[in-house]
């Protein structure tokens, strides 16, 4: 089964602002952005969960670090150059990591 998204039922990507408006199969709980790339949760009104921040229990997650793959907000994502995509959105946890290994 498919959620059906109407054009206003679209969500913007938390990092770059893109909409979007595919479909979304229902129990799906996040989508990859076609334009940057970051691993974007589904919003709640849209079949989503509702995942709070570690770091910011008040604030509603938006994304997933795309190296351990757990949910933050805005505020807790980084960006990341990389050689095979333009970036990845890292949490400061798996940042340091990667600044340890260089």
């Amino acid at each position: 089964a498919y959620l059906v998204k109407k054009e206003e039922e679209a969500f913007l990507c938390p990092f770059c602002g893109a909409p979007y408006r595919e479909l979304i199969p229902a129990g799906v709980v996040q989508v990859k952005c076609r334009y940057c790339g970051g691993l974007v949760l589904v919003p709640p009104r849209l079949g989503g969960l509702v995942q709070r921040c570690p770091n910011h229990p008040e604030t509603l997650a938006v994304g997933l670090c795309n190296v351990c793959g757990e949910s933050y907000c805005g505020q807790c994502l980084y960006f990341l150059p990389t050689p095979v995509m333009p970036y990845q959105y890292v949490c400061l946890i798996c940042l340091k990591k990667q600044h340890d290994k260089e």
